[in-house]
């Protein structure tokens, strides 16, 4: 079954367009490599390490 032409079209285009590029820092210190999630991770884990010292229980 053949892809209706618009489709196709879609198809190519959406391929076609550049990959979106990552912001990505490297920590000397640790040596580990950090991506959006292990930002996203980091900053969760310093809000429980704060909350935990003002005495709140998440």
């Amino acid at each position: 079954m053949a892809l209706p032409p618009a489709l196709a079209r879609r198809i190519a285009a959406h391929s076609a367009a550049p990959a979106r590029r990552e912001h990505i820092t490297f920590n000397d210190s640790t040596g580990e490599v950090c991506d959006a999630s292990c930002r996203r991770t980091a900053r969760l884990d310093r809000t429980t390490a704060l909350a935990a010292g003002l005495g709140y229980r998440i």
